[in-house]
């Protein structure tokens, strides 16, 4: 994972909207036109070893949250998820801190809330590695 993310900072890619410019466009204003949550990689065959929680620069949910008011029944939703992270974090903490101790929660949560998943990490099966995504330079941090 971490060789392809370094190509994929390089701009060694062959995939349109991969590159370096494209990357740089998402720091500003992201709106998706999809959002795939996938429990395999489409060719690593059935099961996996690895769980990556991706927390992300410029997340507008984060933004969201640490700004609080009123956003609407989805996203007031997703936002329940993330004040876990805005009260483990410092009051000036930075967006990114947020977003990645978010990530680092969650890692944890998938374990605490899902037997399966507890069983599967004690045992050694499968590992959970929140990471954080710098929009700009496409590089992927693991916490």
């Amino acid at each position: 994972m971490q060789e392809g993310n370094r190509r994929f900072v390089a701009d060694k890619l062959d995939g349109k909207l991969q590159d370096s410019g494209r990357r740089g466009k998402l720091t500003a204003v992201q709106s998706p036109y999809a959002i795939t949550l996938c429990g395999q990689s489409y060719d690593a065959g059935i099961g996996t070893g690895i769980i990556v929680v991706l927390g992300h620069e410029s997340c507008g949910a984060v933004t969201a949250a640490m700004s609080g008011g009123d956003s609407g029944y989805n996203l007031n939703h997703l936002q329940g998820h993330i004040t876990p992270a805005l009260h483990a974090t410092k009051e000036d903490a930075s967006l990114a801190e947020v977003v990645k101790k978010n990530a680092e929660l969650t890692a944890q949560e998938l374990s605490n809330r899902s037997k399966i998943i507890g069983d599967a990490v004690s045992s050694g099966k499968v590992e959970i590695i929140p990471t954080y995504y710098n929009l700009g330079s496409g590089k992927v941090d693991f916490l």
